[in-house]
């Protein structure tokens, strides 16, 4: 009885299930056959995806301006401190003298986390995004073909 009902029970779902496969099998099989899905159409669909990814990007840009410039401020000013301390320039008040401010670079590990940290959002960065719009562009170019 039990199998009865449990072989019911398995022709029921089981079938629906493999028709769906089944017909998912012969779609991708037909648009193998047929060559649908071109390079071209390819690229099409990588560069909407990247512009998505983009729009995305932009959306939460303005989120994260403020921890940005927390972040990059302080590095930033005190390497300037440190650059016009060391450097002779005059003011309308007078000649500065180099180290009269007294601004000394930082201790060996934080100095490099200062470079780091400069390089990461006024060297790298902007690097970065300019490889970025090569890539799209190249990209675009060959989708036109």
């Amino acid at each position: 009885m039990l199998s009865l009902i449990g072989g019911f029970i398995l022709k029921l779902f089981s079938g629906p299930i493999l028709d769906f496969l089944k017909q998912r099998d012969a779609s991708g099989r037909d648009i193998t056959i047929a060559g649908i899905g071109s390079e071209k159409e390819q690229v099409v669909a990588q560069l909407q995806a990247a512009t998505a990814a983009n729009q995305l990007r932009a959306a939460s840009a303005p989120q994260f301006r403020l921890l940005i410039y927390l972040i990059a401020l302080p590095p930033a000013l005190h390497f300037a401190a440190v650059c016009l301390d060391t450097t002779p320039f005059w003011t309308p008040w007078g000649a500065h003298v180099v180290g009269a401010w007294s601004v000394e670079k930082l201790p060996p590990p934080y100095g490099d986390y200062q470079r780091d940290i400069l390089m990461s959002f006024f060297i790298v960065a902007p690097v970065a995004q300019g490889i970025r719009t090569i890539g799209s562009i190249a990209a675009a170019a060959v989708a036109r073909r």
